[in-house]
């Protein structure tokens, strides 16, 4: 008798998938990239000394490695469980022998097997920095087991909190916060409780509850930084989380599997005031497809919240230290990372219109009014217009008090360079929101699922620019010996930036506007247009003819 026998047949169709291949060799390659734009890049200031830039290197490597680590869970298990219970498949795994753990550790190992050999693709490269000395190999090893652990950790609490939900949005955003709490919450309390109150040493050991202990430790050569007890019990606590949360997964899902969607009793229909009901009628007759996306009477609540949770946030740092706070590089910090926030959001929410109406069929409905394909989307824009136009200039506003107060304050060539990047930052805060709508929309409409369509577009908008731009960064350093010179560098990002965005923003809004009909016929056996990435496998499967997909 075969043990565990979803996990052997996931392992044997893994093994012939060519995504499998192609996603480590990918892994690898950036990990690699980086590496050399991060070496290139100190190299040519000429003032670091080889053993530093080694720590540098390991440091950045680990930094992304970790972090690629603790969101796994994200995007690969939370929504693994709870979509067998949206489609009511999930009870026909418990007419065979099948157990609960059988089932956990199959859909572990079926989402989250590419997804490690990723991370350890990367792992090799963690070793390069050793050539360059200050990387000791205990470093070196300390380092991969916190990555595997925490990549372990995140993926098993994917499986806990798909396993008590329904809806894909509450899971994903459910297993996001757990982790957060976890790895930053409970740190960031503790730090908190330190600076009013000063720990004393027999409770250091709390730190450890949080699997980010580890990775601080791992980097630290010298005990005398960090206890390495408390790496090997931070390593311990993760692990520990690890098996309570699949074990506990393990035992609910033949007890929940039950569950469906709840019908929402808030949704639809005329409610709240006289004024609200005509204001809502106004947005009919404007927009049927922007009345109908904008019935949720909360939406919006959780990025106001956000945003108050920040705000709160930086005045306690500057009743800390005030000073400090007013500085330009500080508060474009803090607000670059609150733009990257809201976003999320943007894209997040974006994606979910039309993957939420794909899957309740009701995309085919909105195509047999008279509406046309253009005043759809049309529609569809403005409700995401429409949910964040406030916050999104409210934050405007406070970027250009930041702007203005941090320009007064001190004035040189360094400041000057920082306000120009802080003032290219606020315009592409909106250039990225606009174009993230638009393909986040698109993505949302092919994609697999909302978390795969909010990667891609994110990826695409997001993260793409820097990619490119410190591609460009990297062929200069090879080619003429140093960096792009400073002044040269904003204008260089921001016609990346505007190419890029544009070029995706633009082949979305075409795409929308001429395969929506298709892409909602094909749900009822009708073709689907082919994207690029299925043209790769075509190729991929013409150059190898020996291999089989299958």
């Amino acid at each position: 008798m075969t043990v565990l026998p979803i996990v052997a047949r996931e392992l044997r169709v893994s093994s012939r998938r060519w995504g499998t291949y192609v996603l480590r060799l990918g892994a690898a390659t950036a990990a690699i990239a980086l590496a050399a734009i991060v070496y290139l890049f100190i190299s040519n200031e000429g003032s670091t000394s080889p053993a530093a830039m080694g720590k540098i290197i390991f440091g950045v490597l680990n930094g992304f490695a970790f972090l690629y680590a603790l969101l796994i869970g994200v995007r690969v298990t939370s929504d693994c469980i709870s979509s067998e219970k949206r489609e009511g498949t999930l009870g026909l795994l418990f007419l065979t022998d099948l157990k609960g753990l059988d089932i956990v550790l199959g859909k572990l190992v079926a989402s989250a097997l590419d997804a490690f050999y990723a991370l350890v693709a990367t792992l090799p490269v963690l070793a390069i920095p050793i050539l360059l000395g200050s990387v000791t190999p205990g470093e070196i090893w300390r380092a991969t087991i916190s990555l595997l652990c925490t990549a372990l950790f995140s993926v098993c609490t994917g499986l806990l909190v798909s396993a008590f939900s329904v809806v894909e949005r509450k899971a994903t955003v459910g297993t996001f916060l757990l982790i957060a709490f976890l790895a930053a919450g409970v740190p960031l309390v503790l730090l908190l409780i330190s600076s009013y109150l000063q720990l004393a040493d027999e409770w250091q050991w709390l730190f450890a509850l949080s699997p980010g202990t580890s990775m601080v430790a791992a980097l630290a050569n010298n005990p005398r930084e960090i206890s390495w007890e408390l790496y090997w019990a931070s390593i311990s606590i993760t692990l520990g989380y690890a098996v309570c949360f699949a074990g506990v997964a393990a035992l609910v899902v033949p007890r929940i599997w039950q569950q469906r969607v709840e019908e929402k009793s808030s949704r639809g229909g005329p409610q709240g005031s006289a004024a609200a009901r005509e204001q809502r009628q106004q947005l009919l007759d404007l927009s049927p497809t922007c009345w109908l996306g904008g019935r949720g009477r909360l939406r919006g609540v959780w990025l106001w919240v956000f945003l108050t949770c920040a705000m709160v946030g930086w005045l306690w740092a500057y009743a800390e230290d005030p000073s400090n706070m007013l500085l330009l590089p500080m508060n474009m910090a803090w607000m670059f990372f609150v733009q990257g926030v809201i976003k999320v959001f943007v894209a997040s929410d974006s994606v979910r219109t039309y993957t939420e109406e794909f899957k309740q069929g009701a995309l085919e409905l909105i195509l047999c009014t008279p509406l046309t394909v253009r005043e759809i989307i049309r529609g569809q824009f403005m409700n995401v217009v429409r949910s964040f136009r406030w916050p999104i200039m409210v934050l405007l506003a406070v970027d250009v008090f930041f702007l203005l107060v941090g320009g007064v304050q001190s004035y040189d060539l360094e400041s000057g360079r920082v306000i120009q990047w802080f003032a290219a930052m606020i315009v592409f805060f909106v250039i990225d929101c606009a174009a993230i709508t638009v393909v986040g929309l698109w993505h949302g409409l092919i994609g697999r699922n909302s978390r795969q369509a909010l990667t891609s577009a994110l990826v695409r908008i997001l993260v793409l620019p820097w990619i490119m731009f410190g591609l460009l960064n990297l062929v200069a350093s090879v080619g003429m010996r140093s960096n792009i010179p400073e002044g040269m560098q904003l204008p260089v990002f921001i016609a990346l930036s505007l190419m890029i965005n544009g070029l995706f923003a633009w082949q979305a809004w075409e795409q929308l506007h001429q395969n929506l009909r298709l892409i909602a016929a094909a749900r009822y056996g009708g073709a689907r247009p082919a994207g690029w990435w299925a043209g790769l496998g075509r190729l991929w499967r013409r150059l190898l003819p020996g291999r089989r997909t299958a």
